[in-house]
């Protein structure tokens, strides 16, 4: 089962995304841009992790409740955004992820 990890960074959030912890508070990652291929592998139950990977360095990990749900709105380049509906968030030790420019890896 494939692992989706988003990032919620400080930068991210100065542009008008979601703070790391207003996503912890609600579980709702919004807005992510996620490659197709990847959205159909995401499946209820798959695992997700939260990183800040800027300011003070951080990782909860969860659980996906249903898979991404698109917004009806795409990347300058074309790319679809999801919002991504986690729960069980819990803190662990803090380790980095290779995420792409959008602050998305799937693995």
């Amino acid at each position: 089962m494939p692992t989706l990890v988003i990032s919620a960074s400080h930068a991210r959030a100065r542009k008008g995304g979601k703070t790391f912890e207003a996503i912890l508070v609600d579980g709702l990652g919004p807005g992510y841009a996620i490659s197709r291929n990847d959205v159909v592998n995401l499946v209820p139950g798959s695992p997700v992790v939260l990183v800040r990977q800027d300011r003070s360095e951080r990782r909860e990990e969860g659980t996906l409740v249903m898979r991404p749900q698109y917004t009806g709105r795409n990347t300058p380049q074309g790319k679809r955004r999801y919002d991504v509906s986690i729960v069980n968030l819990r803190e662990v030790t803090y380790r980095p992820e290779p995420i792409d420019r959008n602050g998305v890896a799937v693995y």
